[in-house]
């Protein structure tokens, strides 16, 4: 049994042509992700942090409303900051 050979070149050619999709594709999916999970600024040694973090679609819905409320201090600081911009 005799293996068939490819030309050098032509194995190249492919692998650049697999990366150049990967490329896009990897553009594609950042370009879709938002930027408050692409960019987030959130502690990952804090519960809302590694909640993100680890964000999944399984991920507890219930879990992330508690997580994302604000307290009445917390919404008080956040009239307080925003009136001073």
């Amino acid at each position: 049994m005799r293996l068939r050979t490819f030309p050098v070149g032509g194995a190249g050619r492919g692998v650049r042509q697999a990366q150049g999709k990967i490329g896009r594709k990897l553009t594609e999916l950042v370009a879709k992700t938002p930027l408050a999970i692409r960019a987030t600024k959130l502690d990952p040694g804090t519960a809302a942090g590694a909640f993100v973090r680890n964000l999944t679609a399984k991920s507890n819905v219930a879990q992330l409303d508690i997580l994302a409320s604000l307290t009445e201090a917390d919404i008080h600081r956040l009239a307080t900051l925003e009136a001073d911009l």
